[in-house]
């Protein structure tokens, strides 16, 4: 009996993260749509590390199935090219990529900083979040760039621009999201350590008020960056 409850408990642990990973690809194309001729890059990508680093590494599963279907609704939007492109064997190249990139840095981390995280000015963690983490995210854009060069052998997209911006855009994501996931209200114990002092988690109302908060910023920033690209694309026109 024991053993049918673990699975059961990890069977709703993968849920949750499959449902969240999804829901921040709905998010994404709400509040934040992109024209269908782009490129996408699927937006639930950005929590995987988090949910990894805060939880536990075996919800890898989870992440798995989360950005399958990420990507699957996606292309279900009518999105012309998700991430690597389209059709289940991309889909599930791609899926597989983000649980591995996931796992890698969230198994370096725990084994240089330790479980729960212990920061200190001392410790080499400044070099694994500055270096390190970084270096593990470049693994899904590579794979991906090259997925894309496959389908645009002549030039006809900037892959190599196109891989930056789709790095940039984890890491920046990963910075929001890591330290919410990390010291959000649903801990029980303490998960990040400074100077061998426990962080304080966020209540329930702050965490709420950020999570706002980074909703409405995000979604300001990309309505008015895609209103000047449409202002400097008029003007071109005209000239």
């Amino acid at each position: 009996m024991r053993f049918l409850s673990i699975i059961k408990t990890d069977l709703v642990a993968f849920l949750v993260v499959a449902v969240a990973i999804v829901a921040t690809c709905f998010i994404g194309v709400v509040l934040m749509p992109s024209a269908p001729n782009e490129i996408v890059i699927m937006r639930g990508d950005a929590i995987a590390i988090a949910v990894l680093l805060a939880a536990r590494r075996n919800l890898w599963p989870g992440v798995f199935l989360g950005a399958f279907l990420g990507r699957i609704y996606l292309e279900q939007m009518g999105y012309a090219l998700v991430a690597g492109g389209t059709g289940i064997g991309r889909t599930l190249i791609m899926s597989a990529a983000t649980t591995l990139q996931a796992w890698i840095a969230a198994t370096v981390v725990t084994r240089l900083c330790g479980t729960p995280i212990r920061l200190a000015p001392k410790r080499s963690c400044a070099r694994v979040f500055f270096v390190l983490v970084p270096i593990a995210l470049m693994l899904v854009p590579s794979l991906g760039t090259a997925l894309l060069a496959v389908d645009f052998p002549n030039g006809k997209i900037d892959l190599q621009h196109y891989w930056v911006i789709w790095w940039l855009g984890t890491l920046i994501a990963i910075a929001f999201t890591m330290p919410i996931a990390l010291l959000g209200p649903w801990h029980k114990q303490p998960t990040v350590y400074w100077n061998n002092v426990a962080l304080p988690r966020l209540g329930p109302q702050l965490f709420g008020f950020l999570m706002m908060t980074a909703l409405l910023t995000i979604s300001t920033w990309h309505q008015v960056s895609r209103m000047d690209a449409n202002s400097v694309r008029a003007e071109f026109v005209g000239l």
